[in-house]
């Protein structure tokens, strides 16, 4: 989820723009900043010889990042930022009625 709150807000503005995008997930910051080179230059595989995990999801944000000039600034989870705790608050009541479908989404409780 933490990738679809980005790709999502993105996807909605259709002019080339500067954005920060600010997360507390170094996952996603470490993914499209740092690990992405190496992943795309092996063909989406990682250090370890599995798959890149949620690929969809991180070609959708590449293609975004080639759209916008993106700047991604992490924020410490659950330490008292305002609109980081507006976020968590969101996203809690949205897992409790989620109304969009994850296409790409293999549940691993098969």
């Amino acid at each position: 989820m933490e990738f679809q709150g980005i790709i999502l807000p993105l996807e909605e503005i259709q002019v080339p723009s500067e954005i920060e995008v600010v997360t507390d997930s170094q996952y996603v910051i470490n993914s499209m900043t740092k690990w992405i080179y190496g992943w795309e230059r092996k063909g989406w595989i990682k250090g370890d010889g599995n798959p890149v995990g949620n690929l969809d999801l991180i070609k959708r944000l590449q293609a975004l990042m080639r759209y916008h000039s993106i700047k991604f600034t992490w924020v410490r989870g659950h330490s008292g930022d305002y609109y980081n705790e507006i976020c968590d608050q969101l996203a809690l009541q949205a897992a409790k009625s989620p109304t969009e479908v994850d296409v790409g989404f293999l549940s691993r409780l098969k």
